[in-house]
């Protein structure tokens, strides 16, 4: 998992099977699975409305400049 800070700063690091991570609001981050079975994720958002953006919806909310 990397997780994308607001200072251009970013951490990376393995989750492996029982273990819990947080990602504070507004950060953005990435789970890619590296192992060999499958992986499944329980997801909880503290929004009644959370929303859930990919690549492709979120590069058109980008300034030119990034």
């Amino acid at each position: 998992m990397t997780i994308f800070s607001t200072n251009v700063r970013q951490d990376t690091f393995t989750i492996n099977s029982g273990q819990l991570t947080f990602v504070p609001r507004g950060y953005w981050h990435d789970i890619e699975n590296i192992g060999n079975e499958e992986a499944k994720f329980v997801i909880v958002y503290n929004n009644e409305k959370p929303e859930d953006l990919g690549i492709s919806g979120s590069v058109g909310s980008m300034s030119a400049r990034v």
